[in-house]
């Protein structure tokens, strides 16, 4: 899905956990093979603070013990990323980021593939 509206030129917001070094590439690869800029976001909060969110939610199959094997899954990012911890304020770098995006996306796909 991602290639295809990168393909005719559509931004596209890849919305996934990717806790993994694999499925982190893969997506950078597809934008790579489309010529657009891509931007991994890693959006966390201390284990505490997603506790506390996680027990205000009605239940649901990913609660807490979902969140606890995820944690443990995950790999380290390497590369370049945008860090937001929901448990501060985040405006002045969601700012920053959405900033980046719309400078990169002020000339169309197509335009940037020549």
């Amino acid at each position: 899905m991602m290639r295809r509206g990168l393909a005719v030129g559509y931004p596209v917001v890849m919305d996934a956990t990717n806790l993994t070094a694999r499925h982190r590439a893969l997506a950078r690869a597809i934008a790579a093979d489309a010529r657009v800029p891509a931007y991994l976001v890693r959006v966390h909060a201390p284990a505490p603070v997603v506790r506390d969110r996680l027990a205000l939610r009605p239940p649901t199959e990913a609660g807490w013990p979902v969140y606890l094997r995820m944690a443990a899954t995950a790999e380290p990012i390497a590369g370049p990323h945008w860090e937001l911890d929901t448990s501060k304020q985040i405006a002045v770098p969601l700012g920053r980021l959405i900033a980046a995006i719309r400078r990169a996306s002020s000339t169309p796909n197509r335009a940037r593939r020549a």
